[in-house]
């Protein structure tokens, strides 16, 4: 005997079908991550950034709330802000991303950021450390610092322990403005003075010139800014060439001076140096411990530094997102997700400002010191929890 199922009821089967259909199909898709970095400049300061997303993969597996994260990789070889740009149109439009993260450079941040707001699509910015552009764009989120916060932690520290004349050499781009203007800002206000300043343009290997004017002003410490990438080797051969040494004269600058990588290049001539910054491959905790042996599987020719912990918390805000959302990846949502969030830290304890979207995070005062025959920045004063001012 044959039965006749009702028009309607076939239709509610269909449409069930399709539904299921559909929702399998979104479980099944990955959530694509788009990811812009200078992976082309062959520096181990910028290649621990991949090391370090893949860190966190090993840590905690690939799949959040049943969906794999997929991460589509794009090179933008440096400052190259159009590049990035033409990078952050093609990972929307034709790849389908969620998300878009990385950057090394502001420059290249903001311009993707005209894109990825126009687009509505949240924009996770590891490093490019200048002032000011989160609050043109309200899709991005920072797991960096700023090199203004920096400046001011260095400040107080040199007015409180003795530092009264210093001299500031900065290279010259916005973080570098920012760090002069930091340190400065509370240096001053505690009663030190500046003796001069000097804007070396990007790029410089020579530092002859603005040494021997510091050597001239004999003042009690340096106070420096230049980026990871530049020059370290060089600036600081320099400085023992001139005997600022032995007249007396301290560095201090912020942790890209002695970055991880860059310590087996300058030797025992960065034995000394003061330096502020939120991270150290030797921060004493359970998780960075981890987080070193981890990467080290992975790669054990480059030294954990501050970009793996960037890409580590980046990595860590794409999951709470998905996790929030139990798989999903809403803008608003995610957005919402970020306000406020709080995690531990291969750094440390950090929390996402629900207002600025900056890191709030411990920024440490460090010594380049020979600890059994090797170099490391060993923490020994802690400003808690500091604010993107």
């Amino acid at each position: 005997m044959r039965f006749a199922v009702p028009r309607r009821a076939l239709a509610t089967s269909a449409g069930l079908a399709v539904l299921l259909l559909s929702t399998t199909a979104v479980a099944d898709a990955p959530i694509k991550i788009g990811v812009i970095w200078s992976y082309s400049t062959n520096d181990p300061t910028t290649d621990a950034y991949d090391v370090g997303m893949k860190t966190y993969v090993k840590m905690h597996g690939d799949t959040v709330a049943g969906r794999r994260i997929e991460l589509v990789k794009r090179d933008d070889g440096g400052i190259n802000p159009d590049l990035a740009k033409r990078h952050a149109q093609e990972l929307i439009v034709q790849q389908g991303v969620d998300a878009v993260a990385g950057f090394v450079w502001t420059a290249n941040a903001t311009a993707a950021g005209t894109v990825t707001l126009a687009a509505k699509k949240p924009e996770l910015v590891s490093n490019a450390t200048a002032l000011g552009y989160l609050d043109k764009f309200p899709n991005m989120s920072r797991y960096a610092f700023t090199i203004y916060e920096l400046g001011q932690v260095m400040g107080r520290y040199a007015a409180a322990h003795g530092i009264k004349r210093v001299f500031s050499i900065y290279f010259n781009i916005q973080s570098g403005v920012d760090a002069s203007k930091g340190f400065e800002e509370t240096f001053t206000a505690a009663g030190g003075k500046i003796l001069g300043t000097d804007a070396v343009p990007m790029g410089s290997k020579e530092f002859t010139p603005y040494l021997q004017r510091v050597k001239d002003a004999k003042p009690d410490a340096i106070w420096l800014w230049m980026p990871a990438t530049s020059g370290a080797p060089q600036f600081l051969q320099t400085f023992h060439t001139l005997n600022l040494d032995k007249d007396g004269v301290k560095i201090l600058a912020t942790g890209d001076l002695v970055e991880e990588n860059n310590l087996k290049a300058e030797g025992d001539l960065a034995i000394g140096i003061i330096s502020t910054y939120p991270y150290s491959e030797w921060h004493k905790s359970a998780l960075n411990r981890q987080f070193v042996k981890t990467f080290k599987s992975i790669n054990p020719n480059i030294e954990p530094n501050f970009t793996a912990v960037e890409a580590y918390d980046t990595m860590q805000a794409i999951y709470s997102i998905a996790q929030a959302q139990k798989g999903g990846f809403d803008y608003d949502k995610a957005l919402e997700t970020l306000k406020g969030l709080k995690w531990e830290s291969p750094r440390g304890p950090v929390m996402m400002d629900p207002v600025t979207r900056d890191m709030i995070e411990n920024v440490y005062i460090r010594r380049t010191e020979k600890v059994n025959g090797r170099l490391q920045n060993t923490e020994f004063e802690t400003a808690s929890m500091i604010k993107n001012p």
